[in-house]
This record gives C-alpha cells, sequence and structure tokens, in this order.
C-alpha cells in the first residue's frame, strides 16, 4: 500500500482524502507545515498533498523548496475554487497536480491518476536513462 501524507487543518479535506483513497493509500495527517516535515520519510511517501490555505504563499514555497528535492515523491496542491488565475499559475509551477475544493471523490481520483502517470513516466526515462549509460 502506499503512503500518502495530508497537510490540512481541514477535517473536512481529511474525511474526503480517506473516504476516496482509503483501499490505496495509508493516509498520514499533519496539521502545519511544520508537523508535515517532521513526517516527512523520503523511502516511505508516495505522495504529499499540501492544502494551500493553511500559510502564505511566500511560506509555502519556501517549505517546499526544502522538501521539492526529494526523489520519487509527487506533489498535490489542494486550492480553493476561488483561486485568482495569477495565484493558481503560483501553484501550477509548484505541484504536479491541483485540486479545487470543494473535493469530489471523482476529481480526487484524477488528479491522483494523473499524479501516478507522471510518476510511471518519470520511473520510465529514468530506467531508460541508466540503460542507454550502461550501454555507453
Amino acid at each position: 500500500m502506499k503512503i500518502l501524507l495530508l497537510i490540512t487543518p481541514s477535517e473536512d479535506i481529511v474525511e474526503r482524502f480517506r473516504l476516496s483513497l482509503k483501499d490505496e493509500y495509508i493516509i498520514l495527517t499533519a496539521n502545519s507545515l511544520e508537523q508535515g516535515s517532521d513526517l516527512i520519510r523520503p523511502d516511505q511517501i508516495n505522495l504529499i498533498a499540501i492544502d494551500i490555505t493553511i500559510s502564505e504563499s511566500d511560506k509555502i514555497k519556501s517549505w517546499f523548496a526544502r522538501h521539492r528535492n526529494i526523489q520519487d515523491i509527487m506533489w498535490l496542491g489542494i486550492v480553493s475554487s476561488d483561486i485568482s488565475e495569477e495565484d493558481l499559475g503560483k501553484y501550477s509551477s509548484i505541484f504536479h497536480e491541483i485540486i479545487c475544493t470543494p473535493i469530489s471523490r471523482n476529481r480526487l481520483k484524477i488528479a491522483i491518476k494523473n499524479i501516478q502517470e507522471r510518476l510511471d513516466t518519470l520511473s520510465e526515462n529514468k530506467h531508460l536513462k541508466l540503460l542507454s549509460i550502461a550501454y555507453t
């Protein structure tokens, strides 16, 4: 089973993730970026979902910059449905996928599927790169 770290103070978001992904993921939860940092284990966590409403944009970017280089972790941003196009663009450059609240099971499944496809592609590319190095 895969492990997802969900960083949000929202019980509603936690419950929606648990109901939608209970068969696929073990979900660890944190109420803040600081608590999330304490739970990050690169060799165990496959996906980190962050509710961007928990902090200011600059704090999220700073926190993210410290953790972004962790390989094989995919990032899902959770944003409010009334987010501006400008802010959405900022977060699109940070996260692999973004989902708007309120979160539906279908939209969450699609976002996870898109992230998994990206992860599979990255894994295949890494494997091909290793093969090409081995044959040169």
